[in-house]
């Protein structure tokens, strides 16, 4: 017996709900950034999600009945095709642009008493199609009820893992996968949502594959150590450059020279400059990148730990796979965690002693272009502030990298590192051409820097990756 579909745009047609508000922007934002210009969508519904992405991109529904007719009507654009994903799998047309398409299926499976002709035309879609974008409810999370009080119809639920046994099963294989919120009413995250494709993800980077961080620092004393243990434990290669520190962050780092894997150089070489002259410091960067014998470069800062976008794969093999995948450069989502009364009494070390975290907002927070492949001519760094890497040909991977930061450890280290060691050093010129060097401007001078962790979100490395799944990957539903 055939299950009666209503989709949940449906619904919102009567109900001033969205639900699963952020799948189709998710989706959208990838396809931005692999330059692509299809968005085919398996069961639209009547489309007020997906037609909202036109004319940015051309717009593909496979819907029947009374949707596929609703949209015929009212949408002059795009293209409206016909099917039954109960009776067989989608024929593909050869007139598909798939190798410039994102495929959403959202909230469709779950309303399906066979699955299987949807998933096999997953799978042949993502032969040709850089990725498709699955969401349905979590079963162990989804009310009995959904949150407009009508029954759930649906014939089938999964929780997250049955459903990525599920997908892979179909011989889908998972690009990302995690939770994604089921309305914009409650704000709950209720609902899966999994990034599929054609091949797998790589288990390790080659032994001769070769990564160079480049670590900026000016008294970093208190983290440096473990920003070069935490590098050169996945093999990856350091050098620091320090803006002659006072506090012993050089003598520190040098520590690390035996190993082979670090080298510390002062800068400017001829001796303390009395200013923080970034845009020289990072063109001391640029002339380091374009001298080293590596394969990517990673422009890197004392108090930041990057993170690649699959929980098992370190940073180096991340950086593996995306080389293998023909891109060359790496955006980052940067995440920020500042000192609480929990950390102070924790210690303040980084990072265990900091468990409560918010997303970065400022403009510069949202451009972390700061890791690429080692180019043959010099690339472009100092002019963008050291955030937005540019050289010819740059293609930049679809998934963000994660980066933790974690500039303010304690109210002493605060106070010192603000008033007496940063805000008197920047370059006045910098701050008045280029308007760098604003960021601490805002700062309490007599008030406290310690943050009420109430008004931050816990963090936990377990349940992080899945939970933030659209925010950490693509920015999405952070400026909500």
């Amino acid at each position: 017996m055939r299950a009666t579909f209503v989709s949940t745009d449906e619904l919102s047609q009567t109900c001033p709900v969205v639900h699963q508000p952020d799948v189709y922007p998710f989706a959208a934002e990838i396809l931005r950034r692999i330059s692509g210009n299809t968005l085919f969508d398996l069961g639209c519904g009547p489309a007020q999600k997906l037609v909202a992405f036109h004319p940015e991109f051309r717009l593909v529904g496979i819907d029947r009945g009374e949707n596929l007719e609703y949209c015929t009507r009212n949408y002059d654009f795009g293209e409206w095709v016909a099917h039954d994903f109960e009776e067989r799998p989608l024929t593909i047309s050869k007139r598909w642009d798939l190798a410039g398409s994102g495929v959403i299926c959202s909230d469709v499976i779950e309303h399906l008493e066979h699955p299987e002709p949807l998933l096999e035309t997953l799978a042949e879609l993502v032969e040709q199609a850089p990725f498709a974008l699955i969401s349905a409810s979590e079963r162990n999370l989804a009310w009995e009820q959904n949150d407009l009080g009508a029954p759930a119809q649906h014939v089938s639920e999964w929780n997250l893992d049955e459903f990525k046994q599920l997908l892979e099963s179909a011989g889908l294989h998972l690009w990302a996968a995690g939770l994604t919120y089921d309305n914009d009413k409650d704000l709950q995250k209720k609902s899966i949502a999994i990034l599929v494709r054609a091949r797998p993800l790589l288990q390790r980077a080659p032994e001769d594959f070769r990564v160079t961080a480049i670590v900026c620092a000016f008294n970093e004393a208190d983290v440096i150590e473990h920003t070069l243990d935490y590098l050169t434990q996945q093999g990856i290669r350091v050098v620091v450059v320090d803006n002659w520190s006072t506090d012993g962050t050089a003598e520190k780092a040098q520590q690390f020279t035996r190993s082979g894997m670090v080298r510390v150089e002062r800068f400017p070489a001829d001796g303390p400059s009395g200013t923080y002259d970034w845009h020289r410091l990072l063109s001391r960067v640029e002339e380091i990148a374009a001298a080293e014998e590596t394969d990517w470069i990673v422009h890197h800062d004392a108090d930041e730990i990057r993170e690649s976008p699959w929980p098992a794969m370190n940073l180096r093999t991340g950086l593996y796979q995306v080389d293998q995948e023909g891109f060359n450069c790496i955006d980052h989502l940067c995440v920020i965690f500042p000192p609480t009364c929990e950390s102070e009494t924790a210690g303040a070390r980084v990072p265990s002693a900091f468990q409560h975290f918010e997303f970065g907002k400022r403009p510069g927070h949202f451009i972390q272009k700061k890791a690429w492949k080692k180019q043959p001519e010099r690339v472009m760094l100092a002019d963008g502030g050291g955030h937005d890497v540019g050289f010819p040909g740059r293609r930049v991977y679809p998934l963000r990298f994660l980066l933790r930061h974690y500039p303010i450890r304690s109210q002493e280290h605060g106070r010192r590192k603000v008033f007496a060691e940063r805000l008197a050093r920047f370059n006045a010129q910098e701050r008045k051409e280029r308007g760098w060097h604003n960021h601490y401007d805002a700062f309490p001078a007599m008030d406290t820097l310690i943050r009420d962790s109430a008004e931050l979100l816990p963090f936990d490395d377990r349940h992080f990756h899945t939970e933030y799944l659209t925010e950490r990957l693509a920015g999405i539903g952070i400026l909500r």
